[in-house]
């Protein structure tokens, strides 16, 4: 009887820690609606060409994409793990819908060998990807009318993920150092890497390929 009192405890205590995660998540969303509703109202005060424009726009595309990893933890709360497809091709595809011309035809694709992931890594590989995909379709594509993006996550060994985006586009210029790079997105990126302990490298001889190779301990496989 002691042993079954003590699972029930235990069971509700479950229970009850997912329900409390769910409150934060939810709250933390319902807080990243309202900082994009203020964005919305600010740039309808502005021209679509201004500078602080893009600057917004840019910003938004990254709270989007936290609210849509905290959408996608409250409906797997059991597990705490996410299918990593299902965000990633949410993330790229609001970013095509968003940037590309209509003159323009540039195609997605999103592999992920069936990875699952869980928050704190969600939240990392979708933030690189936001800037590494904006990126490509701001200067990977000048005065090309077709194109193609590639992003992929594939495991490398137990506690090891490589995680790439490729574009068939015009290359890095010259000139480019990653290490000297001082733009939001890039410091951003250096930022989470950082913090990952990731090794990152560019390629640039078709188009452009960066490569992110990282440890993480709470990724599945399906």
């Amino acid at each position: 009887i002691d042993g079954l009192i003590t699972d029930i405890s235990e069971s509700k205590t479950v229970e009850e820690n997912q329900v409390y995660i769910q409150e934060i998540h939810h709250r933390i969303k319902n807080n990243l609606q309202i900082i994009s509703s203020v964005i919305d109202m600010e740039l309808l005060s502005h021209s679509t060409q201004s500078p602080l424009s893009n600057v917004l726009s840019d910003i938004q595309h990254r709270i989007k994409s936290l609210g849509f990893v905290h959408d996608l933890f409250c409906q797997n709360s059991r597990s705490f793990k996410s299918d990593v497809n299902e965000f990633l091709t949410f993330l790229v595809t609001q970013i095509k819908d968003t940037l590309m011309n209509e003159s323009q035809q540039i195609d997605m694709h999103v592999k992920t060998n069936g990875i699952y992931l869980g928050f704190d890594s969600l939240i990392s590989c979708g933030l690189i990807v936001n800037e590494l995909v904006t990126n490509a379709f701001k200067y990977a594509f000048k005065n090309q009318t077709m194109g193609q993006i590639c992003v992929e996550l594939a495991p490398v060994s137990d506690q090891t993920l490589l995680l790439t985006v490729s574009d068939n586009g015009v290359g890095l210029p010259e000139t480019f150092d990653f290490n000297t790079a001082d733009s939001v997105g890039l410091s951003l990126i250096k930022s989470i890497g950082k913090k990952l302990d990731a090794s990152i490298g560019f390629n640039s001889d078709q188009g452009t390929m960066v490569s992110i190779e990282f440890k993480s301990a709470d990724f599945g496989v399906n």
